[in-house]
C-alpha cells in the first residue's frame, strides 16, 4: 500500500517534467552544441574508387556527425591521374540530403570543385630491372646482358603497395627471344598486364684453334685459345675445355 501512494505521489509531481528536461540537457557533452560547418576545397587529391566528403572538405562538428559525414559518398573518382569536376549545386545538394544534418548548418562550397585521384606511374626501366632480375635467376653464374628490349601498355595506377609480378619464371626461350607479361598489382589487386619482348645474350667459354690441323694431327695446347660467346649464337657441339680436344 506504501509503495502505490509513494508512485502515485512521483507522478503528479509537478517539478517531474522539469527535472526530467534538465538531466536530459545535463547530459549532454559540449560538443553536440558545435555549430556544424562544411568547408568543400576547390581542388583535392583523392585515394580509393569513390569520392567521399572527408577526403575533399574540412567538416566541424561534433565527432560522431563528422565521423558520418566524412564518410558521404559523392560519387566514383576519377581513374589514377585524371580530374572529375562537380560544381557547386551537385556537392550542396548532395550535403542537404543527409537526414541528420541540422537545418542550422553552414556550407562553403566553391562554385567548381576539381578533383584527382592519386597515382603513381611504372616505368619501362622498372620492368627491365625485372626482366634482369629474372635473367640472372634463369642464368645464375653467367655472364649475360639485354640486346634488345621493349615493354608495351605502361599506364598510370592508383596510389597503394606496387608489385610487378611475372607471368612465367623464365622468360627467354631456346633461341635467346625474350617474351612474356607482367601483370602489375597494387594492394594485391591486379590492374593492368603489360607485354615485353627483347633479347638476350648468355656467355660461355668456348675452345678455339689458331690454325687448321689434319685428321688425325694431335693438337697442341699452345694451338688453341678460349673465347666468350653467346650461346644462342653457336651451332654444332662447341668445345668448352681442353680437356675434351680429340686429336
Amino acid at each position: 500500500m506504501r509503495k502505490q501512494i509513494a508512485h502515485k505521489k512521483c507522478c503528479s509531481f509537478p517539478g517531474c517534467l522539469a527535472v526530467g528536461l534538465i538531466m536530459f540537457l545535463t547530459s549532454l557533452s559540449p560538443a553536440d552544441s558545435i555549430q556544424v560547418s562544411i568547408t568543400v576545397n576547390e581542388t583535392s587529391v583523392v585515394k580509393g574508387e569513390s569520392i567521399v566528403l572527408g577526403q575533399i572538405a574540412t567538416i566541424n562538428a561534433s565527432d560522431f556527425i563528422r565521423e558520418s559525414l566524412e564518410k558521404l559518398n559523392l560519387g566514383k573518382s576519377p581513374r589514377p591521374g585524371r580530374i572529375k569536376v562537380f560544381d557547386k549545386n551537385q556537392i550542396a545538394s548532395r550535403i542537404r540530403r543527409v537526414s541528420y544534418l541540422p537545418e542550422s548548418a553552414t556550407l562553403d562550397i566553391p562554385d567548381r570543385i576539381y578533383v584527382k585521384q592519386r597515382s603513381q606511374a611504372v616505368s619501362a626501366d622498372d620492368i627491365k630491372a625485372l626482366v634482369l632480375k629474372s635473367l640472372s635467376d634463369q642464368f645464375s653464374g653467367h655472364r649475360f646482358e639485354l640486346l634488345e628490349f621493349d615493354v608495351r601498355g605502361l599506364g598510370t595506377y592508383p596510389d597503394g603497395t606496387l608489385e610487378l609480378r611475372p607471368e612465367k619464371k623464365d622468360m627467354t626461350g631456346q633461341n635467346g627471344r625474350l617474351s612474356g607479361f607482367v601483370d602489375i598489382m597494387v594492394d594485391n589487386i591486379k590492374v593492368d598486364r603489360v607485354s615485353i619482348r627483347g633479347r638476350a645474350a648468355v656467355y660461355e667459354t668456348v675452345l678455339h684453334v689458331s690454325r687448321s690441323f689434319s685428321k688425325g694431327e694431335k693438337i697442341p695446347r699452345d694451338a688453341t685459345y678460349s673465347e666468350q660467346r653467346n650461346r644462342f649464337d653457336l651451332s654444332g657441339r662447341p668445345v668448352r675445355s681442353f680437356d675434351k680436344v680429340a686429336g
